[in-house]
């Protein structure tokens, strides 16, 4: 019975190793991966938690007022570059210079109209509202 045990918890400690690659497990969240393949560490500073949840627990129960010198101490720490979070369900990556903004607004996957412009796409055909550029 204590073998069984064994196998069945270095199975179940091999298959988190493995899911650990897609997602950020204690934090709930799937990780970010970068298109070229590069670890995300040279593209972006990612913010470490203060806790192994990730970012969970860094903004609980903070006022707004808080919650931007939260922010701002990120960016600080991030020293310019852009920075991500690791949230409950969620990755946030924040945008604080100008270089990666513009690679946002210029990509044509990431700036989609919402669904609500197809149903009008009918009625108003195809113009400068309804543009995908």
């Amino acid at each position: 019975m204590l073998l069984f045990f064994a196998v069945l918890l270095i199975i179940l400690i091999l298959l988190l190793c493995k899911v650990n690659e897609n997602y950020f497990i204690l934090a709930l969240c799937k990780r970010i991966k970068c298109v070229d393949g590069k670890p995300l560490k040279e593209k972006v500073c990612v913010i470490p938690g203060k806790t192994i949840f990730g970012n969970n627990f860094d903004v609980l129960n903070v006022t707004p007022g808080k919650l931007f010198e939260i922010a701002r101490s990120f960016a600080k720490f991030s020293k310019g570059r852009s920075y991500v979070l690791h949230f409950l369900t969620v990755s946030v990556y924040n945008i604080t210079n100008a270089e990666d903004a513009e690679q946002l607004f210029l990509s044509q996957p990431l700036t989609t109209k919402a669904f609500m412009y197809d149903l009008l796409q009918p009625v108003l055909g195809d113009g400068l509202l309804l543009s995908h550029g």
